[in-house]
């Protein structure tokens, strides 16, 4: 509960998110957000305030913008989990898309 506690911290020290509806849940260190924002400018607020949190292994990013008729799910892995995980064979990384 405490990733999820200084996620949200970072949430209300972030000015433009005010009004956003976002939900955090994190299990073993990968915060998924979900919910409604008003402009993609509050989601990749959202994406940036989570990339600041330590602790953070993955981002799995659920959150609708009021103004598109559809969103899309971004997923950021913090590189150092990547190769930790890699040298155990337990992932498999078969391309990315950035913002």
């Amino acid at each position: 509960m405490e990733l999820k506690r200084e996620v949200e911290d970072e949430f209300r020290g972030e000015s433009s998110l005010i009004g956003a509806e976002i939900v955090v849940s994190v299990e073993d260190g990968i915060v998924m957000l979900t919910g409604l924002v008003e402009s993609l400018l509050q989601k990749k607020a959202a994406i940036w305030a989570v990339k600041q949190v330590i602790g953070v292994r993955a981002l799995l990013v659920k959150i609708m913008v009021k103004s598109q008729e559809s969103s899309y799910e971004a997923i950021f892995v913090n590189p150092e989990h990547i190769f930790s995980a890699a040298d155990e064979n337990m992932i498999e990384v078969t391309g990315a898309q950035g913002y």
